[in-house]
């Protein structure tokens, strides 16, 4: 089972959209994600810029898990994205429920 989803740029922005999701997780300092989780962006190969794929993958290391499918799974069934990421999210709720 997955997500088919089209976020404004990474799938992982709308991952880090959740604070109670990741404390559930382990992740202690909530304040180490991001306030606009659509917003972030950077280069996808420079692991300290903020790309989503790299903001996710140090969020991971802060919480002690890894950064793999299977915590994408988690963190998706725990999270209420639409919050956070009313730009990309709310729309792509909306081509769903139509199907």
């Amino acid at each position: 089972m997955g997500i088919a989803c089209v976020p404004k740029s990474a799938s992982e922005s709308w991952l880090l959209s959740d604070g109670q999701a990741w404390a559930t997780l382990g992740l202690n300092n909530l304040k180490a994600l991001p306030n606009e989780p659509e917003m972030i962006w950077g280069k996808r190969g420079e692991p300290s810029a903020n790309h989503p794929h790299q903001y996710f993958k140090r969020i991971c290391q802060k919480a002690n898990i890894p950064d793999n499918k299977y915590t994408r799974w988690e963190v998706a069934e725990l999270s209420v994205i639409k919050k956070k990421c009313p730009n990309s999210f709310t729309a792509f709720q909306k081509a769903v429920d139509k199907v």
